[in-house]
């Protein structure tokens, strides 16, 4: 209890010692240079020249200073011009006018940083009167910008956070000096305070470095098990590798390998779970209730989704299913909590070889391929290395297989629903049913959305992503641009709940069967009449609209559960009517292709091929499910093998897949200059994207799905 006591105090200590020193009257100073592009806005790119590094302005110009403390300030430039210039710098809305001269000289104007700040403060620098010099519309030359406090003042929330993170970073990479905590945290803290002292106004990117690079490491040495000494040797490649792409790159590495580090981490988190969960559970209600409040105070949407949680958190453990679909309903969302409780616990997860069932070894070879045509699709080199036609030509079997997956889930869907037909009397199976479906697409998915706001892959943040939460970003406008691939996961969860309310609503009236058939047709019939009613009275975007509209695509997942259920039912079935069925679909097929190759047309403009598409497609791919259904298989091949594991991951790799991509492209740099770069950028993304999705389906996945309730 006293050791306890005292490691509180050391670290509270710590904490006074970064604050105070944040605190205290030290120059505030931005070097102009190679490594502040996050600062400089509008700015020409940095140039050596009077014995310093300098860079031009634009006319209209800004700093965006990270991390200032509030207070009252003089702020200091160094700065030069081609002839006398007048120089307008703008703080908070009071704006102070300097004549810069030729020759690198300080210049000075007050600046007050008030209480309501955001931990960035922009000023504004704008030469009315611009010299246009080597094509070049110039400013004046910054040097060095210097904010020089009047006393002491408050420092920001970004430069204590950052400390303080570099500081356990540091005090964890001090680990194999085999020093006691406290002493490996003195020094740490001592060597975040020197830099405070000494980098001041730079400290903070010093530390967002030493955490970046500190990060990369942890989790390369702790993303899959590893002795002491692998773990040693990993450590140090993730320093190697961080520390080369910010010598390579500059500051343009920094935003993938933040990226890179929330990737890796994320494996590093999922196997650690249990470590961190046990430290966290005794507070999990009072964490939940701050995450809600955060999540509320981003978006109108958020908020509404963090009253439904609350609610099912709430009042779901004393519901019971059996006594109404609301009831049912908030059985299936209260269900998750206590499930993600259990597999934080560390419970459900199957070491090992893996004994899977080989009776849908067909359908598993179909979800496989299917998904290497969709990671194919999305390779970087391409593009680059392909013909135009041979791109195309890949871009639509990428297509395809995204509607195979569909038909695919509708078929397995409907036959876990056929099986259970009898029950739907009961509200306990659409609970059920719900709980499910929500376990083995949710967690992963939600984990992702907040994955890409924290990477921030094209700009994606919280409030960016709130459609995202409730499947919704797709549903009435074209789909934003992050996590591009999620469009299919919205439409593939209001079909799950959109069948089974429609069948627990139908079945007070109808018999099971007869309930089922209802739903089904109006999930067939009424997005097929409004896809193709769109399709001839509008000139809306095939691909962006029709293709991927959550009401206008529906019934692609509903035919894949009318097949299989009418294969079941087909009076005097036998397995030798599946192979006469793919026959159909080859011919179809064929004239079908053939008379698209004849016409010609034009997926935009002509009204036949806009309507007919989809439906021929579904059809033609729908044909062969019964056939792959009774493909089973003893032993696999290696080739075998490699497609079945590929399939059983598909979920996360359709999830991961594509920032990984962009994570690849950014620590790299442009496609398409070195063939043998880009040779490595397509053997890393292939082998990257396979290996993460891996340990997501052993670490997350696969967890979940043992721990579902079964009936």
């Amino acid at each position: 209890m006293i050791v306890v006591l005292r490691r509180h105090m050391f670290f509270w200590v710590v904490l006074f010692g970064i604050v105070l020193l944040w605190a205290t009257p030290l120059v505030y100073r931005i070097d102009i240079g190679k490594w502040d592009a996050a600062v400089v806005r509008s700015f020409y790119d940095s140039e050596y020249g009077a014995g310093t590094t300098f860079r031009w302005s634009k006319p209209a110009s800004t700093l965006a200073v990270p991390a200032l403390g509030i207070g009252a300030y003089q702020m200091s430039i160094n700065a030069s011009a081609v002839t006398t210039t007048a120089l307008d710098i703008t703080v908070n809305g009071i704006t102070n006018t300097v004549l810069v001269q030729p020759g690198f000289a300080q210049y000075t104007v007050p600046v007050v940083v008030p209480f309501a700040y955001s931990d960035v403060l922009s000023v504004t620098l704008t030469v009315s009167q611009p010299i246009t010099h080597d094509r070049r519309t110039l400013g004046v030359a910054l040097d060095e910008v210097r904010f020089i406090p009047y006393g002491w003042h408050i420092p920001s929330w970004s430069s204590i956070w950052w400390s303080l993170l570099a500081t356990g970073i540091l005090t964890y990479l001090l680990r194999w000096s085999r020093v006691i905590w406290m002493w490996r945290w003195l020094v740490a803290s001592s060597l975040v305070g020197t830099i405070i002292v000494i980098r001041h106004g730079d400290a903070t990117t010093i530390f967002e470095l030493i955490t970046l690079i500190g990060g990369i490491s942890f989790v390369s040495a702790h993303c899959v098990r590893l002795t002491r000494y692998q773990q040693l040797g990993m450590l140090a490649m993730g320093v190697a590798v961080a520390v080369g792409m910010v010598v390579w790159h500059g500051i343009d590495a920094w935003a993938p390998l933040w990226q890179l580090l929330f990737l890796l981490g994320s494996t590093t988190i999922l196997r650690l779970r249990r470590f961190v969960w046990r430290g966290i559970r005794p507070y999990r209600h009072s964490v939940f209730g701050v995450a809600l409040v955060f999540c509320a105070s981003q978006a109108w949407l958020l908020a509404g989704m963090s009253m439904l949680l609350a609610t099912m958190y709430v009042v779901g453990k004393r519901v019971d299913p059996n006594r109404g679909m609301g009831h049912a309903v908030l059985f299936a969302g209260y269900s998750l909590f206590p499930l993600l409780d259990a597999w934080l616990s560390g419970r459900g997860i199957t070491r090992g070889p893996q004994k899977q069932m080989l009776r849908y070894i067909g359908l598993d070879y179909l979800r496989g391929i299917a998904m290497l045509m969709v990671l194919f699709t999305h390779m970087p080199t391409v593009v680059p290395y392909t013909p135009a036609w041979f791109f195309e030509t890949l871009a639509w079997v990428g297509k395809i297989s995204v509607d195979a997956f569909f038909i695919l889930s509708g078929w397995l869907i409907g036959g876990l629903i056929i099986n259970e037909i009898p029950h739907w009397k009961n509200t306990r199976a659409l609970g059920l049913f719900l709980h499910r479906r929500w376990a083995r697409t949710i967690p992963i998915y939600w984990f992702m959305l907040v994955l890409v706001a924290l990477g921030g892959w094209g700009g994606a943040s919280i409030s960016h992503m709130a459609e995202y939460f409730v499947f919704v970003q797709n549903m009435w406008h074209n789909h934003p641009p992050y996590l591009l691939v999620s469009w299919s996961l919205s439409i593939e969860e209001w079909f799950y709940l959109l069948t089974a309310l429609g069948i627990s609503l139908m079945v007070r009236w109808y018999k099971p069967e007869h309930a089922l058939f209802i739903t089904l047709m109006l999930l067939l019939i009424v997005p097929s009449v409004l896809r193709s009613y769109l399709a001839i009275t509008t000139q809306s975007s095939w691909n962006d609209v029709l293709r991927q509209y959550v009401p206008l695509r529906i019934d692609v997942i509903g035919s894949g559960v009318a097949m299989v259920w009418w294969w079941r039912t087909w009076p005097k079935q036998n397995t030798t009517r599946a192979p006469k069925l793919v026959m159909l679909s080859i011919a179809m097929t064929l004239v079908y292709l053939g008379v698209v190759v004849w016409l010609r047309p034009d997926i935009d403009r002509d009204v036949w091929i806009r309507v007919s598409l989809i439906p021929m497609t579904v059809l033609a791919l729908a044909l062969w499910y019964p056939w792959l259904s009774t493909i089973t298989r003893t032993h696999l091949s290696w080739l075998g093998r490699l497609v079945q594991w590929i399939a059983w991951i598909s979920y996360p790799l359709y999830l991961l897949h594509y920032p990984w991509r962009l994570t690849i492209e950014g620590l790299v740099g442009a496609i398409g200059r070195n063939p043998v770069v880009d040779v490595i950028v397509t053997i890393g993304y292939l082998v990257g994207a396979v290996w993460l999705a891996g340990r997501w389906h052993v670490e997350l996945e696969q967890p979940i799905m043992n721990l579902r309730i079964r009936a």
